[in-house]
Order: C-alpha cells, then structure tokens, then sequence
C-alpha cells in the first residue's frame, strides 16, 4: 500500500512540476513576443510618411499607454503616500505622470526611422514576471539597452517597469518623487507636474 501511494504521489508531483514548466514556458514566450510586437507596432506607426511626426508619436504613446500597467506603476513610484492620497489626486497623479513617463522615455524605446532593434534574451523574473531585453542601435547617437518588466496577472501580461540602460524608471522616480514629497507634500508634487505638463503643450 505505502509503495502504491508512493508511486501516486510521484506521478502527481510529476504532473504538478510538468504543468508548471510548461505555463512557464508559455507565459515567457507570450511576454516575448508582446515585446516584439510592441516594437513592430512602433517601427510601423513612427516610420509613416503619411503624417507629421507630432501625430506619430501620439499614436505612438496611445499604443505604450495601452501596454502599460500606469496604475500600477504610479503607485509604485508614489510608494507608501499613496494609501494617503485622495481618489481625484490618485487620478490626476496618474494621468499627469503617465503624459511625463510617455514624453521623456518613448524616445528612447526605439520604433523611429533608421533604429535598429533587437531582442536579446527573456527570462523569469520572481513569482509573476518576466524581463524582456532589448537593444537599440541607432546612428550618430548611443545605443540603447532596455529591460521590459511584464507581469502576468488575471491572465493579462502588462509592462510594469522599464530600465533603460542600466537604471529602473520606476525606483529612479520613486525617491525622487517621495522626497518632493516629504518636503512639499502631495499637492506640491501634482503642482510641479501641471509646470511641466504646461511647460511641454507649449513647446513648437
């Protein structure tokens, strides 16, 4: 009887570590591939001659803004003052930050004419992620390396983070962020964004 139980549980544990393996392998191979095609997407849309550059890269960060988990990532950047913050300054926050984080990084995720980009590795990160490594060779400027943070909840695979060169966009913020806000509080912080979201709306 004990072997006959042995056996079962064996067999089980099998099948347990087999159908694990084989999610695994799928959801990394998904991340990948929404990776690639995020980046088709982006050669296809910036390469157009049809119209002006400014609606491109509209069409552009619409698309990133539909990849990106931005509720997510506000909360991470705003850390442990998020719980204090109302439900309209939550809103407002991730709207102007989501308008900041597309205007000064989707310059540097490739897509533009004559940007030569290639994935380079994927692999498991903790419990629910995966990071996707890309690299972007662009002439007369400096190459760059970006990690794709993708996490796979609820059956959805989202972008949570990205480090660009070496430097994670979302803890870089963060401590910028939470100092300003420790010294100005929250509506210092969403005061400073509106500067510059008016600053950018502004410019030719």
């Amino acid at each position: 009887m004990r072997l006959r139980n042995g056996i079962i549980l064996g067999i089980v544990l099998f099948v347990i570590t087999w159908v694990s393996t084989t999610s695994a392998t799928e959801n990394r191979d998904h991340a990948r591939s929404m990776v690639q095609g995020l980046m088709g997407e982006a050669a296809e849309i910036l390469s157009g001659q049809e119209e002006t550059l400014a609606r491109r890269e509209n069409r552009f960060h619409t698309l990133l803004r539909s990849k990106i988990d931005f509720q997510f990532l506000s909360s991470l950047v705003i850390g442990r003052y998020w719980p204090q913050m109302t439900q309209e300054q939550k809103q407002e926050f991730r709207a102007l930050f989501s308008d900041f984080f597309l205007k000064s990084y989707a310059p540097l995720l490739g897509g533009y004419p004559d940007d030569m980009t290639s994935l380079t590795g994927t692999r498991k990160f903790g419990l629910r992620d995966f990071i996707v490594e890309t690299e972007i060779k662009r002439p007369k400027r400096r190459n760059v390396r970006t990690n794709w943070r993708i996490r796979h909840a609820e059956g959805v695979f989202r972008i949570i983070d990205i480090e660009i060169s070496g430097t994670s966009v979302g803890f870089s913020h963060k401590s910028g962020f939470t100092a300003l806000i420790r010294k100005k509080g929250i509506d210092g912080l969403l005061d400073l964004l509106r500067i510059r979201a008016e600053k950018v709306s502004t410019q030719p």
